[in-house]
């Protein structure tokens, strides 16, 4: 198979075992490692057929309602363009530098064969892991951006077309996302760096809140998942690290195999009230109120 592999995010957490049974199991593949410049050491560069070092570009803006943890959108999508678009080959696999690999990972090519011969109209696919499912928590567009496999030019052309937000978070807009907008109880910046990829996609981005719910892009929702095929990542050999994924349990809020079955009809009852989004409602509420007491502290 014509494959590239790219390997995108810190050298530091480079898992080299795993650089080491791709060379071995895709002899043929042409290797890129792209990271930051000034952070590869020297023993990386072996490995690789080619090491891309990124200017950073630094965070988008910083979450005020989250202790000012960078959003770092900006960087992610600067390293994996730059790192495919340095190959010149058919088909694609993006990789996290974190994730570690099992032998089972030669399998990845019969995905090859589902995105050819099925009826998904987009030529690539993503995996389970990452990707939310709404009827579990109510976000909508959250597919993910951890692994994906696929036709080169198409995953290229999903990361350059990603929306790019221009806002910056400020307190006042913090608290009136609170209010306004929280169905989660979730205080990140705008919308996650998944959704942003798909919302590239959109005639018109307006999207603009981790949570927002709208009938438009409920639709927009099952119309992608009707295009993309998803895939897990476990049968696969890709061990993704404990904070972003649990190896012993699935995340509550992720899809599970046969999620291109699931389409859902127009419908608000699609996010209907439980006892858990009872309880992060309360956490939204309290916060707000924390936030307002504490800048009441401040100016006085």
């Amino acid at each position: 198979m014509d494959l590239s592999i790219v390997f995108q995010g810190r050298a530091e957490d480079l898992n080299t075992e795993s650089v080491c049974l791709i060379r071995k199991v895709f002899p043929d593949a042409y290797v890129v490692l792209s990271s930051w410049e000034g952070t590869i050491e020297k023993k990386y560069r072996g490995m690789f057929d080619l090491v891309v070092e990124n200017q950073d570009p630094g965070p988008d803006f910083p979450d005020i309602a989250n202790k000012n943890v960078p959003d770092n959108f900006k960087r992610q999508r600067v390293s994996t363009l730059n790192g495919m678009n340095k190959c010149d080959s058919t088909w694609m696999l993006k990789l996290r530098t974190d994730v570690r690999l099992t032998s089972s990972i030669s399998k990845i090519t019969e995905l090859a064969d589902i995105i050819i011969e099925s009826k998904y109209q987009l030529k690539f696919c993503v995996s389970t892991a990452g990707s939310v499912d709404p009827k579990k928590f109510p976000i909508l567009l959250h597919f993910s951006d951890l692994i994906q496999f696929g036709l080169k030019d198409e995953l290229i052309r999903l990361w350059r077309s990603a929306y790019i937000p221009l806002d910056v978070e400020t307190r006042f807009s913090t608290i009136k996302r609170k209010f306004f907008f929280s169905l989660s109880g979730m205080r990140t910046v705008r919308t996650a760096c998944e959704q942003r990829l798909w919302l590239g996609r959109a005639v018109h981005p307006h999207l603009f809140h981790y949570d927002s719910l709208n009938y438009h892009y409920i639709d927009l929702h099952n119309s992608f998942l009707t295009m993309i095929y998803f895939f897990d990542t476990s049968k696969y050999g890709i061990i993704l690290p404990p904070r972003v994924y649990q190896e012993s349990k699935s995340a509550p809020c992720f899809y599970q195999q046969g999620v291109q079955n699931i389409v859902k009809k127009r419908s608000l009852l699609f996010f209907k009230m439980n006892p858990v989004l009872a309880v992060r409602y309360f956490k939204s509420w309290s916060s707000v109120l924390y936030l307002i007491l504490k800048m009441t502290k401040e100016e006085k």
